[in-house]
């Protein structure tokens, strides 16, 4: 695939608003964002660094197009804009 897919882009925003809105609200998900705040920067980056070497190492194992990477990527960072603004909005409209 070397185009766009609206549907990609859709599952990446649906994955990332799940993610950070309904699943972090549950007992496992506020335990892990738990113990990824207690584990350290370093840490982190190693655990990021892993996750992407991961998709890369995927991609050239069966072969997925990069655009296709990029469009469910592209889907993830509109949703997690989405989320932040609504969350600076809430934390607007719950001050006044």
């Amino acid at each position: 695939m070397n185009s766009i897919s609206p549907a990609l882009v859709a599952a990446g925003f649906a994955v990332t608003v799940l993610a950070l809105g309904p699943v972090a609200s549950t007992e496992p998900g506020r335990r892990f964002g738990a113990w990824f705040r207690d584990i350290g920067g370093a840490y982190r980056l190693v655990l990021v660094l892993g996750f992407a070497a991961l998709v890369f190492g995927t991609s050239f194992a069966y072969d997925i197009s990069p655009v296709t990477i990029q469009t469910v990527i592209f889907g993830s960072v509109v949703g997690l804009t989405v989320h932040v603004v609504s969350r600076i909005l809430s934390d607007q409209l719950s001050n006044d």
